[in-house]
Parts: C-alpha cells; sequence; structure tokens
C-alpha cells in the first residue's frame, strides 16, 4: 500500500510540474505576416532571412530565374535590383507598390535601391505585410513584441513585458555582407 500512495504522488508530482511547464512558453508565435518575395539577386534571399527574424514574418522567397512562372505567382511582392526585370514583371501586370512612398523610395535608392512590385492578385494580408517590408528596408519598421516568462520557478505565474523591436537593415546595408545589393 505504502508504494502504491508514494507511486500515486510521484505522478502527481510529475503531472504538476509537466502542466507548469506547458504553459510556460517565452514568447507568441503568431506571426506579424506571411509574405511570397520574388527576388532577382541571390543575396536577397538571405536578406529576407534576417527580415524574417526581425519583424517576425513568414517570408517564402522565390528566385526569378528565365523559366520562373510568372503566370503561377498571383499574390507575391517582388524585391528587384534589375531594371529589365522589373520592366518584364509589369508587362506580366505586376504594379508598383502604392504603400512605398516617394520618401521611402528616396532612403531606399540611398541604401538597397530595390524596386518593389505587386503582383497582380495581391491580397490586403500580403500587402499588410509588404508594407512591413518597405518600412524594414530603409529602417522605419518599429514594433513591440510580448515576451511571456515564469516568475518564480514552477508556481505558473507568468510575467507579460514587450520588448521593442527595430530594423536592422540600415545596419546591414553597412555591413560587408550585403555591400553588393548597397547601391554604389
Amino acid at each position: 500500500m505504502k508504494k502504491l500512495i508514494s507511486v500515486l504522488i510521484a505522478f502527481l508530482l510529475l503531472f504538476a510540474i509537466a502542466a507548469c511547464a506547458s504553459g510556460n512558453s517565452n514568447t507568441y508565435s503568431v506571426p506579424r505576416g506571411t509574405l511570397s518575395v520574388v527576388y532577382d539577386h541571390e543575396l536577397t534571399g538571405q536578406l529576407l532571412g534576417y527580415f524574417g527574424a526581425n519583424q517576425k514574418c513568414v517570408v517564402t522567397g522565390i528566385l526569378l530565374e528565365k523559366e520562373t512562372d510568372l503566370e503561377a505567382i498571383t499574390d507575391a511582392v517582388a524585391l528587384l535590383k534589375d531594371d529589365a526585370e522589373a520592366e518584364r514583371l509589369k508587362e506580366k501586370g505586376w504594379t508598383e507598390a502604392e504603400y512605398w512612398t516617394d520618401a521611402q523610395k528616396e532612403t531606399n535608392a540611398g541604401m538597397f535601391g530595390f524596386t518593389v512590385l505587386n503582383a497582380p492578385q495581391i491580397t490586403d494580408a500580403t500587402k499588410a505585410a509588404g508594407a512591413i517590408l518597405s518600412g524594414w528596408l530603409i529602417g522605419e519598421a518599429d514594433w513591440e513584441a510580448p515576451v511571456r516568462h515564469t516568475a518564480g520557478g514552477c508556481s505558473c505565474k507568468s510575467i507579460e513585458t514587450f520588448v521593442s523591436m527595430k530594423s536592422d537593415a540600415p545596419a546591414l546595408a553597412k555591413s560587408e555582407e550585403f555591400q553588393p545589393l548597397v547601391n554604389p
């Protein structure tokens, strides 16, 4: 009987620890946006990785090549370095992003010099994520990320704080890694 009670108590303790640990999440996992991005320079794909991490967006990159089926891409944003590629997409119905302001274009010209285009059938969700991308590219994308953590060990009491996230694109534009993307 003592063994049965001991096993039962051990099981209850393990259950309590597991229940507490399962509620112990350090961050929220909901992304701020989801975005498919067509790009014509391989290094842009790496830059998009930084964007996704810094702005908590899910990014699917599509390297633009001659055999890329542009008809199949209907809901995306394009970040292009080559003017000829931008014209090719415009001929397929892609348009300049209306959220990409003249002031942003001017700042962008001194950094990466991307042309930002929208696919022919872009959704509102993609437009919103594209606006986050545009702001991030020039250093304007600031947001607060909620972080939840447990206080006092396994007391199951969680505290939520907010951490400010600021665009790291201007620093990346100055780094050696992304110099081939920076306008001379």
